[in-house]
């Protein structure tokens, strides 16, 4: 659970936004649902990608991709999600470097938990993200 005075940093879409974040390794997922529980006018969904599992990603207004997948990269994954999400915003969260797909990149996934002051720069970068994405979000 998050300290209450970061849930004050996040800044509030006008209109709901759907995000999905891929990863292969489920503690980062779990992070990552630390980082947006109760983030008003965000909808959000996990999705693990692991070894005999088909990876199946609906449309989003925004997507948080590891570079390092089971099955496929956050690079090759990322084309092709843009195929079908012209208009949404593609975000990193690798460890490693910032793959070319990426126009930002959330960092310390694998603390946000733990420290609050990497989970506060996440939240600043998620904020940029928010505030980039178009303001027609898709359908739910």
């Amino acid at each position: 659970m998050l300290p209450e005075y970061l849930k004050y940093l996040r800044h509030i879409p006008s209109k709901k936004l759907s995000l999905v974040v891929v990863d292969n390794e489920e503690i980062f997922l779990e992070n990552f649902a630390v980082l947006f529980e109760d983030w008003a006018n965000l909808s959000v969904e996990y999705i693990l990608d692991s070894w005999g599992r088909g990876l199946v990603v609906p449309k989003a207004d925004i997507f948080l991709l590891d570079e390092v997948l089971d099955t496929t990269t956050g690079s090759k994954l990322a084309i092709e999600l843009f195929k079908k999400n012209p208009s949404a915003v593609f975000a990193s969260t690798t460890r490693g470097s910032v793959p070319n797909f990426a126009g930002f990149h959330v960092s310390g996934k694998e603390s946000f938990v733990s420290n609050e002051e990497i989970c506060e720069l996440a939240i600043i970068e998620v904020n940029k993200i928010v505030r980039s994405t178009p303001i027609t979000p898709l359908s739910f």
